[in-house]
């Protein structure tokens, strides 16, 4: 999408019209990544990323995790706000195990952005 705001120049009579065209994005500026890598079995780690979009429409936040590991991939407190918590499944293996965690950030008008991390369960 674009959003365009003319603009007008006169000069020794003469007028001009020049279109500015701005590009609409949603964009991951930083992030996402944890408080605390590796969490503990069990532990719960705070969960941290920016995000923008260029023509500042709301954002809405979706967190997902995979585990393979485990039979749990771990629980947000909220998966569809911007900082939420995550609490790491149990870890039975004895060795440190990854779970991968992506946020998906959408303005709600078909542009989104993902991002993801590898989040180390000891």
């Amino acid at each position: 999408m674009s959003q365009e705001r003319p603009a007008t120049q006169a000069e020794g009579g003469a007028t001009a019209q020049f279109v500015f065209e701005k590009s609409h994005t949603v964009e991951i500026t930083n992030g996402p990544e944890s408080n605390s890598n590796p969490v503990p079995s069990g532990g719960t780690v705070n969960l941290l990323m920016n995000a923008w979009d260029s023509f500042a429409h709301p954002l809405t936040y979706s967190w997902t995790a995979s585990c393979p590991w485990s039979a749990s991939n771990g629980n947000f407190s909220n998966p569809a706000i911007w900082n939420p918590t995550w609490t790491a499944p149990i870890n039975t293996g004895g060795s440190e195990q990854s779970c991968a965690i992506q946020v998906t950030v959408s303005d709600g008008l078909g542009l989104s952005d993902q991002g993801s991390f590898s989040q180390q369960v000891s």
